[in-house]
């Protein structure tokens, strides 16, 4: 029976950290992207970083074991973690497990490429306007 947890120790910080790279590593690279676990108490807060700024996703509750976690996907609607929401896109995921919060995650709110083409214009622009008309 796992015991019950107020506060996450660091050894299993540790380990959500190697969890979320490791996810971040296989899954994220390409798209210049990544997950980022922000701890408080017995809750473990996902949010993912994009370059044009960062994004809540969803929380999980530690409650001991790792590998079954309670799980509130973020509602942007009304700013709020809600853990009986389990109608969207990428709820099969939700497993208990970082992993599947993650996975569910990417399914929910999309990493969507013209993001990236937006940025990229900006540094082109900026850079030509830097070059030709600041002096």
């Amino acid at each position: 029976m796992a015991k019950k947890a107020n506060k996450i120790s660091l050894e299993i910080q540790s380990k959500i950290k190697e969890k979320v790279d490791a996810f971040n590593q296989k899954h994220l690279t390409k798209v210049r992207a990544k997950y980022t676990p922000r701890i408080s108490g017995k809750f473990i807060y996902l949010d993912r970083m994009v370059t044009a700024g960062n994004g809540k996703i969803c929380r999980l509750i530690f409650d001991g074991d790792l590998e079954n976690m309670d799980f509130a996907i973020y509602k942007y609607s009304t700013e709020t973690y809600d853990p009986k929401c389990w109608l969207f896109p990428g709820q099969t995921y939700v497993d208990g497990t970082l992993e599947g919060a993650m996975q569910a995650g990417l399914e929910a709110y999309p990493i969507k490429d013209e993001n990236w083409i937006t940025l990229k214009l900006f540094r082109i622009l900026t850079k030509f306007f830097l070059k030709n008309y600041i002096k």
